[in-house]
């Protein structure tokens, strides 16, 4: 039974994931938004890769600093 459940759990998030990619990306063509492909690759990817990534290139902060607020090493 506890792992019919945690499985059913898996599938719910990657749905939730898949639904919130999807809308994402319909609200971006409607608003006649350029929808990159990187977009969609980011969106696929773990959060343990993504939040570095957009931390560095979209927010600038410094690998120093991303490494000190994820506890990570640099």
């Amino acid at each position: 039974m506890y792992v019919d459940q945690q499985r059913k759990r898996k599938r719910e998030r990657a749905w939730k994931k898949e639904q919130t990619l999807r809308q994402k990306k319909w609200q971006a063509e409607a608003g006649n938004q350029a929808w990159d492909e990187m977009i969609e690759i980011l969106g696929r990817m773990k959060d343990e890769w993504r939040i570095p990534i957009i931390l560095k290139h979209y927010y600038s902060y410094s690998y120093g600093e991303i490494s000190k607020m994820l506890n990570i090493a640099e």
